[in-house]
């Protein structure tokens, strides 16, 4: 717990509670170390013999090693976050509320209690945030057909007409997603059906900047219409998931618990092609299989599921309806395994999301067959029972990938005081050679963003972690993927969508399809407002109930469960 790396240290889900990162350190609860002991007790509950036998703390060792002792009241409607320096010191006391003297075991022990606890997070303060009502409303619950779906992956699909112009159409990537009836109040529950996946093809706004009241660059394409698909059971006729063989192909599952979830795709174009038809574009996408285990012991009922393994999709007619899509798919368990014999120190890496676009030409949203495609990844190292997970950055020949070939798959490592590509697969010889992969962040997220930001010249990680009500974002120091990282607290979610005990949020994501492109922007901006934003982008992410999918039918939660979308802007005073 004191080690913990978590950039956002807060999770406000339960009244009363004390959190570090999404780790719960209280209610009547107790962390023990080896040089101190805190007691954590909600106010007017100072019960503290109750909390000692339920916990098994044995106090007297602490008592006769001289180590410290502290306890803490809590204000019992709200909850509290732990800063890092917090967490490293908990035994030092900030404040006297009042000094007790309890009685445990015959033996009378004093206590100071502390009730000085952050409650505050900090934000960046080079950015602003704006919600986007109207870019909410798009995606609001039809009356009859999609009511809703999480993971909300943009994909811009490059311009029919002419390659080098702006993308007309986006495709959106959703998880498990709602199909059914609603008023104009709530779901109906009786005529609907949850589904794995769907996708939504919206048509954009043309390229040109517009001023807004405030005399402010307004960079963001405007979804014209929007429209979302699902399969159909040719026998049965009701929904079914866009990519349902994907769900029937684990061994290790029921068909009926699994799931595949998309997390992210790009558009692959034929170089070799002169001119640009739809039938020279491929959408490689990358996604979970999981397992539902309504048994499984988390209090938070939408995670009560396991990895199976990370699955690639090649979709060979993107631009046609989605519910007519011809794709292939492979799945990988894990891209290497290293490690002693007896498994006491081994190592994983699999693949969490693909990068949208490329620094190799400005502004395009997607690849060519030739080129690198970058990833990120997650890279976990086992020792005896403890696990680390951390964010790394992976690369891949595109043409490879879509012929399902991961042999020359390279991870972006530390080598002394320089970082270079590794080769990832390594022959049976090497296996007991272990990676030292350069760490772009920890713990890591399943659910990022990756793309190369034109405007500011250098590659954006946009995520969140799941529980924590702020948006996280990683930049490059330059336009090498392969630089220095550094990242920051960039927004502050409203907090109506992550109300204590009742919603939770995750799956932050950016959409750069959303922005105009750079190079029209700046000509735009030097006419017009010179004091334009160092970066402006779209984010998103998905509120969620935590008490089950059942909730989602109730009138309190009927704009629950689809994306919320913020506008972040940096301000240009601020030196990055």
């Amino acid at each position: 717990l004191s080690q913990s790396n978590i950039p956002c240290d807060n999770a406000m889900v339960k009244a009363g509670g004390v959190y570090l990162g999404a780790f719960e350190v209280s209610h009547l609860s107790v962390w023990e170390s080896d040089t101190c002991l805190a007691l954590f007790a909600l106010s007017g509950d100072h019960d503290l013999t109750k909390l000692l036998i339920d916990e098994r703390v044995n106090l007297r060792n602490f008592i006769d090693k001289n180590l410290p002792v502290t306890a803490s009241t809590l204000n019992s409607n709200m909850s509290h976050a732990l800063t890092d320096a917090e967490a490293h010191s908990l035994c030092v006391q900030l404040s006297l509320k009042s000094t007790e003297v309890m009685k445990v075991d015959d033996v009378k022990y004093q206590f100071n209690w502390n009730s000085k606890v952050s409650t505050t997070l900090q934000v960046d303060k080079a950015f602003k945030s704006t919600p986007l009502p109207d870019l909410d409303a798009t995606f609001s619950p039809r009356r009859v057909g999609w009511l809703g779906g999480d993971v909300a992956a943009s994909i811009p699909l490059p311009n029919e007409r002419n390659i080098s112009l702006p993308p007309e159409k986006m495709l959106w990537l959703f998880g498990d997603s709602i199909i059914g009836v609603s008023s104009p109040t709530r779901r109906i529950i009786d005529h609907s059906k949850s589904i794995s996946n769907t996708v939504g093809v919206s048509f954009l706004s043309d390229t040109t900047p517009t001023l807004n009241n405030s005399n402010q660059r307004n960079s963001i394409r405007e979804i014209r219409s929007m429209q979302y698909f699902w399969r159909t059971h040719r026998e049965e006729g009701y929904a079914e998931s866009i990519f349902s063989r994907i769900e029937s192909s684990s061994p290790d599952c029921p068909t009926e618990r699994t799931a595949f979830w998309p997390f992210s795709g790009i558009p692959v174009h034929f170089e070799q092609k002169q001119q640009q038809r739809k039938d020279h574009v491929k959408l490689l996408i990358v996604g979970q299989l999981v397992c539902r285990d309504p048994l499984a012991n988390m209090e938070i009922t939408a995670l009560r599921f396991y990895e199976l393994s990370v699955v690639f999709v090649v979709v060979s007619n993107p631009y046609d309806p989605p519910d007519s899509w011809d794709y292939t798919f492979t799945a990988i368990p894990a891209l290497f395994v290293a490690g002693s014999g007896d498994g006491s120190n081994a190592q994983r890496v699999n693949i969490s999301a693909l990068s949208s676009s490329s620094s190799e030409v400005k502004d395009r949203l997607f690849m060519t067959d030739k080129e690198y495609l970058y990833m990120l990844g997650l890279h976990s190292t086992s020792t005896n029972s403890n696990t680390t997970t951390n964010q790394v950055i992976l690369r891949a020949k595109v043409n490879q990938l879509l012929n399902f070939d991961f042999n020359d798959i390279q991870i972006l490592s530390n080598f002394g005081d320089k970082m270079d590509w590794n080769g990832l697969l390594l022959s049976s010889s090497n296996r007991q050679m272990l990676l030292q992969p350069f760490v772009m962040f920890s713990p890591s997220v399943s659910e990022a963003t990756l793309h190369f930001d034109s405007y500011q010249d250098r590659w954006v990680v946009v995520f969140l972690y799941a529980l924590s009500p702020t948006m996280q974002l990683c930049r490059s120091a330059n336009n090498n993927i392969a630089s220095t990282w550094n990242c920051t607290n960039m927004a502050m979610v409203d907090p109506k969508w992550c109300r204590m005990e009742l919603l939770f949020i995750y799956a932050g994501r950016a959409h750069p399809g959303l922005m105009i492109p750079s190079s029209i922007s700046k000509q735009t901006t030097s006419k017009s407002n010179s004091n334009h934003s160092d970066l402006q982008m779209v984010v998103s992410f998905i509120p969620n109930t935590l008490n089950g999918d059942i909730e989602l039918y109730e009138e309190d939660f009927f704009n629950v469960y689809t994306p919320k979308f913020l506008l972040i802007s940096e301000t240009s005073s601020i030196e990055n």
